[in-house]
């Protein structure tokens, strides 16, 4: 069977013979078998001999030869990577699950063996070394140790001499607890720098040879971490010093966490140092698994540490204020420990599968201790952000509930995006922790797919997350200020009266912008996340245009309406808070959709009135409103008189100290605009800003019925007269009789009354 690699290297040795020799002798001799060959499809599979791949090329051109070669390469090269691919998939799943337990299961069975593989390092150490070669070691940590502490000491006195003493109150503020317990750590840690440089050259004095990297990272990992792990704590939990503390919890968390995590620490010392002592005799790192099964006493310490905190621990996550605290957030607070404790045992499948890639190397740094202590610290990081929230936040501005909530709503919002800045910084720390650069993260691996892909999608969540908070944010606070600068409230708009004042443009059309922009904002990060998993948006797009087809011929009535809204917030018909009338319905615009909008009406129903529907508006709150006032006097009553009564009252009004800036026009009189059988009717009218109009009708009543009882001025009475016949006398009647007159005196006033009932509301 002719195969295929003889078939490429057939052709790939013709190519380089035509491409030296020329081919105008090919082109001339094949010139009527081009055009055919070039529209066939050519069978390779069929090539089963050489003498038919020597009919081939004979019929072919050198370009031909060049693609017909150039395919077959590529096919190649397809296959392989399609392989190879699935191959590093099913290699990854391996490991990350039968090898990793295996791993595991390894590590718990290979106990005695490790114990004795210990004891044999140990006497390999004292083979070489010697019994003096013990002495050594632990004496000269021992003597260097003694010298950094001795030449620490007055590092710290000059340095707290140098500082000017603080004093505080006996409530400190987050500045002055931050100033003290940054104080004290700096000096602390800059003396550990003084005791970790002189002790380094000391140990480099007494010791020459090998043992001084063994003594070195003793040196290291069970004296200065340890001793740096403490300061960290009790610059968090300050546990002698309660009013200090910058985390939220009581003083018996903040001793038990402040002593153990100093015990965390020296066990991940006494791992690194041992693996190192186990390296320096000659035995490779993770052959005795011995760091296994310190790791796991590690593990299982830590997950006891967060055990007797539980309780510590959420309500550190709750903060000071708890009242605050949201639902979602006690709910986070009451899982964290749950979290913690996950985390830590993920971080045991994590080593396992390593060791089962037989990559024990990659935790040589102890990545997944700093992962811990990244994923761990959120309470820190929290109290932190909610601490900067609290000082940094802009004061409120204006005054009312609306300027209330909106605070509220800020500072909320400051602290979302505060805690997802931390969460993109925590997976920026950890990728560098464990050395997945770009390259890493880009390569065509399972293990750098699967990574890649976590961290891409996690960073597009991240900066989807934080470009909805940042518009919610920007939108929010100008709706806000919009409507505390007009004093507007859902409350005082669904309790006003007929005609009050609304919002402004903005304030109108800010709601429905911030419903398209975070809808666009979910979609298209949505959208870019999935792309980035692998999952082609393409027909997620085509189908989302067939639906917008479809809703556009199925559903006309319905983008009748939204086109409609849109011509309307266009030409600024209603906005906010105001009163309009459509026909039998009116109300106070309540609430505002892209399809429709709720009118409540001044006794109580709200109405959901699509745009589509409404035919014409009427506003009755927008620029002014004009009141007309109607009283009725007697037949005798001099008309200028009341005209002066009714222009001193305006003059009046327009100097009140409430009052007086809401009339556009003053209260006057109009004059006599109509008579009756009972007297004439005089008409007083003024113009005022929308919605106060009513406010000012109650006062202007109140001082028209003052100034005309002053002046002597009644009101005209509507009067029933009963005649009597000639001779009778009204002593003369019986009780029957006056019973019978006062009936029918009632319902001839109540006939009058209904036939000639004077319209208090006339606009004319």
């Amino acid at each position: 069977m002719f195969s295929l690699s003889r078939l490429t290297a057939g052709l790939l040795a013709l190519t380089m013979f035509f491409a030296l020799f020329g081919t105008a002798h090919a082109q001339i001799g094949l010139s009527t078998t081009v055009g055919a060959a070039a529209e066939e499809e050519i069978d390779t599979q069929a090539l089963t001999s050489p003498e038919a791949v020597d009919a081939l090329v004979s019929r072919l051109s050198d370009e031909e030869v060049r693609s017909l070669l150039l395919d077959q390469l590529n096919a190649t090269a397809a296959a392989s990577g399609a392989d190879a691919g699935g191959a590093d998939f099913r290699e990854f799943f391996y490991h990350a699950t039968v090898g990793a337990f295996s791993s595991t299961l390894e590590g718990l069975l290979v106990l005695p063996r490790a114990v004795q593989g210990q004891i044999g390092s140990i006497q390999i150490f004292t083979q070489n070394q010697g019994g003096d070669g013990w002495l050594w070691l632990w004496g000269s940590v021992l003597g260097a140790t003694v010298i950094g502490l001795l030449l620490e000491w007055p590092t710290n006195r000059l340095v707290l001499r140098a500082l000017p003493k603080l004093e505080y109150t006996e409530q400190p503020s987050l500045r002055e607890s931050v100033t003290f317990l940054g104080r004290r750590i700096v000096r602390e840690v800059l003396g550990v720098f003084v005791f970790f440089v002189f002790a380094t050259i000391a140990l480099n004095q007494i010791l020459d040879g090998s043992l001084l990297p063994l003594a070195s990272a003793i040196l290291f990992y069970l004296i200065m971490i340890p001793r740096l792990t403490f300061y960290a704590a009790r610059f968090l939990l300050a546990p002698s010093m309660p009013d200090f503390r910058l985390v939220h919890t009581d003083d018996g968390t903040a001793r038990f966490l402040t002593i153990h995590l100093v015990g965390l620490a020296i066990t991940v010392g006494l791992v690194s140092v041992l693996m190192r002592f186990n390296a320096f005799n000659g035995l490779a790192i993770g052959e005795l698994r011995i760091g296994f099964w310190l790791d796991l006493i590690f593990r299982i310490y830590f997950v006891w540490i967060i055990w007797r905190s539980w309780d510590g621990l959420v309500q550190m996550m709750r903060g000071v204020d708890a009242e605050a605290v949201t639902p979602f957030e006690d709910w986070v607070a009451r899982a964290y420990p749950a979290f913690g404790i996950t985390v830590v045992l993920a971080m045991v499948w994590v080593i396992s599968m390593l060791i089962s890639y037989d990559a024990p190397q990659l935790l040589a740094g102890r990545p997944d201790v700093t992962t811990l202590a990244l994923l761990l610290m959120a309470p820190a990081f929290d109290t932190l952000i909610r601490s900067l929230v609290h000082h940094l936040t802009p004061p409120m501005k204006g005054e009312g509930p609306v300027a209330e909530k909106a605070f509220e709503a800020t500072k909320a919002s400051y602290k979302r995006i505060g805690r997802i800045l931390v969460f993109g910084l925590v997976l920026v720390l950890i990728a560098r922790t464990w050395g997945l650069d770009r390259e890493v993260l880009a390569s065509e691996t399972a293990v750098g797919t699967v990574v890649g892909a976590f961290f891409d999608v996690s960073f597009i969540i991240a900066f989807g997350y934080l470009a909805y908070e940042v518009a919610t944010l920007v939108i929010n606070r100008k709706l806000a200020d919009e409507m505390t600068a007009q004093g507007l409230t859902a409350e005082a708009a669904s309790a006003g009266e007929i005609g009050g004042t609304g919002g402004t443009r903005l304030s109108t059309v800010l709601p429905l912008l911030l419903v398209v922009l975070q809808t666009t904002i979910v979609v298209v990060f949505g959208l870019i996340a999935l792309s980035e998993l692998g999952i082609d948006t393409t027909p997620l797009l085509a189908g989302a245009g067939i639906l917008g087809l479809a809703i556009g011929f199925g559903a006309q009535k319905l983008v009748t309406d939204v086109v409609s809204g849109a011509f309307f917030l266009i030409d600024d018909a209603f906005r906010m808070g105001e009163y309009v009338e459509m026909g039998d319905t009116k109300g106070t615009v309540e609430k505002i959709s892209i399809r429709s909008m709720q009118l409540r009406h001044h006794r109580g129903p709200v109405f959901t009135v699509p745009y589509g529907e409404i035919q014409f508006l009427k506003n009755y709150s927008r620029d002014w409103g004009i009141m007309k006032l109607p009283f009725l006097f007697p037949f005798d009553t001099d008309p200028e008189r009341v005209r002066k009564i009714f222009k001193k009252i305006g003059q009046e009004l327009l100097e009140h100290p409430d009052l007086g800036d809401y009339f556009i026009e003053p209260f006057k009189s109009q004059g006599v605009v109509g008579i009756d059988e009972v007297g004439m009717l005089i008409r007083g009218k003024f113009t005022a800003k929308p919605g106060k109009q009513f406010e000012m009708r109650k006062a202007i009543y109140n001082k028209v019925h003052a100034a005309l009882d002053a002046a002597g001025i009644p009101f005209a009475r509507r009067e029933v007269r009963v005649a009597l016949p000639d001779g009778v006398k009204v002593d003369e009647l019986t009780e029957d009789q006056k019973q019978s007159i006062a009936a029918a005196a009632t319902e001839a006033a109540q006939a009058a009354n209904a036939g000639t009932e004077v319209p208090s509301g006339d606009t004319r």
